[in-house]
């Protein structure tokens, strides 16, 4: 049975419409719901003459702290249904190999995400769920 049940927050939308099959599923089943945001970086690079070139990176302060009330919100109000819930802000250089990194650590069970019309979202969610079935982890997918 699933026990832990991954939320890439990669998309407002996305995000929205996945959350109330989501928080059912894991009333029904007693599992936990864990919000991921994966988060850019922001990069600049410097030269330094004896060191060559440095590369300074960071998460970007504003979408940092729109993403830290977003999940505070999302935690208090699925905590209030009784839902067991985490949140966590991860950075990365690509959401893609955030998620599973996320995945390859936290032993997920389930990964549910939401199939809206927009284009590009339905090209991340088919390249998502093809980048999981290649990594060969032991996760199954759910599309909303």
């Amino acid at each position: 049975m699933y026990k832990r049940i991954l939320v890439p927050v990669y998309g407002l939308e996305n995000f929205e419409v996945s959350l109330a099959p989501v928080a059912e599923i894991a009333q029904k089943i007693d599992a936990e719901v864990i919000l991921l945001y994966v988060a850019s970086f922001i990069c600049h690079f410097s030269y330094d003459a004896p060191v060559g070139l440095k590369e300074s990176c960071r998460i970007d302060e504003k979408e940092y702290e729109f993403a830290a009330a977003l999940l505070d919100k999302v935690q208090k109000e699925l905590s209030s249904e009784g839902i067991s819930i985490s949140t966590v802000i991860q950075p990365t250089h690509n959401p893609l190999t955030g998620i599973i990194s996320f995945i390859k650590n936290n032993q997920v069970d389930l990964v549910a995400f939401a199939n809206t019309e927009r284009h590009n979202k339905r090209f991340f969610q088919r390249t998502l769920s093809e980048k999981l079935i290649s990594a060969g982890l032991n996760v199954s997918i759910l599309v909303i």
